[in-house]
């Protein structure tokens, strides 16, 4: 993966990371509200789970892709759940698997043998695109 991503950094420095960033600029993680929008692939819990161990329970908005699926009810459910004179912080995206050998875009699944296919979704999101 570094071959491929030089700068690449684990799901744990990124959730320090983003925390060291925003805690100057008056994101106290007791009072700021974790909203996600992952894709609901397994492999986009570590990442969940790191953010979690950083700013707590997150408002999930998401859905395949990492599309916020829950739209406007989502984001007015959302508003609702900011601690008082809180902040939000949210994290969206798909994920793109790197296996074990390298190979963009397989992933190394618990229980299977070999690397698969990962984020199909975004693939055939991107190919129904004109």
């Amino acid at each position: 993966a570094k071959a491929n991503f030089p700068g690449i950094i684990t799901t744990h420095q990124l959730a320090r990371s983003l925390n060291v960033i925003l805690a100057p600029k008056g994101f106290d993680t007791e009072k700021t509200l974790l909203v996600t929008s992952f894709c609901c692939d397994e492999v986009c819990r570590d990442m969940e789970d790191e953010l979690k161990e950083v700013y707590g329970q997150n408002f999930h908005i998401g859905g395949i892709a990492g599309f916020p699926f829950g739209g406007n009810s989502a984001f007015g459910a959302m508003a609702h759940h900011v601690p008082h004179d809180g902040s939000i912080v949210i994290v969206y995206g798909p994920h793109v698997g790197i296996d074990h050998d390298g190979v963009i875009g397989k992933v190394n699944r618990r229980g299977h043998h070999g690397s698969g296919a990962c984020c199909n979704t975004a693939k055939a999101a991107l190919h129904s695109l004109p």
